[in-house]
């Protein structure tokens, strides 16, 4: 008799367990699988006067979030001349990036490559990817202040090697590459740049440029 007693006194429990268990109404969504594109890329040059353009050592603006029309023809680009002529990286910046409750997941940097689309590639095609601690150098021109960053001021910003890739040899099939994850913050800036796995030998000589659009190119997507 006391142990049916203590079974309908389990079972009288149970609904109240359900509503124990259940998600309250008032949680936010979870954006799983959302992709950001770059908001802005700009190249930092490193190497004799002759390789720099007229703004010092950073070169042309892209904005691939721009509409039709207002973006730049420059793109993707990062190289490593021969004869010790330095090098031209990339500082890729994402912005206004949703950053979900704390617990729940990074954003993975991954490259979609897109077969179909052309590319240009010479000798070493290993990419170096870097964080970048803090926001992004500015400079004041006409009493416009807009983000500058160049070869010299950037790096003390450029943080710890979150990955290497090796871009898609032409005529590969269409493909996403992981390279790692990176804890959200609403702005997430990253430098890529020409590794050099052989000691900055010739060997390590390379260039990569593609056109960044909609189905080719850096990205960021939300993982659960």
């Amino acid at each position: 008799m006391h142990l049916l007693t203590t079974a309908n006194q389990a079972l009288s429990l149970l609904p109240l367990l359900s509503l124990a268990l259940a998600l309250p109404s008032s949680l936010t969504p979870r954006t799983c699988g959302t992709v950001l594109p770059p908001s802005n890329f700009y190249q930092i040059s490193q190497g004799p006067a002759v390789l720099r353009n007229n703004t010092g050592d950073r070169g042309p603006f892209f904005n691939p979030s721009a509409p039709p029309g207002q973006q730049t023809t420059f793109s993707f680009f990062v190289a490593e001349y021969a004869n010790d002529d330095g090098k031209q990286d990339l500082v890729a910046s994402f912005k206004d990036v949703p950053c979900p409750p704390a617990g729940r997941g990074a954003y993975a940097v991954q490259f979609a490559f897109d077969g179909t689309v052309g590319a240009t590639t010479i000798g070493n095609t290993k990419i170096d990817v870097f964080a970048i601690t803090g926001d992004l150098p500015t400079e004041t021109v006409n009493g416009v202040m807009s983000e500058a960053p160049t070869w010299d001021n950037i790096a003390a910003q450029t943080g710890s090697l979150i990955g290497t890739f090796a871009f898609p040899a032409s005529g590969s099939a269409s493909s996403v590459i992981y390279i790692n994850s990176v804890t959200c913050t609403p702005t997430i800036n990253l430098r890529f740049s020409i590794a050099d796995p052989n000691g900055n030998t010739p060997a390590d000589d390379g260039t990569v440029t593609y056109a960044q659009d909609g189905a080719m190119g850096l990205q960021i997507q939300y993982g659960c």
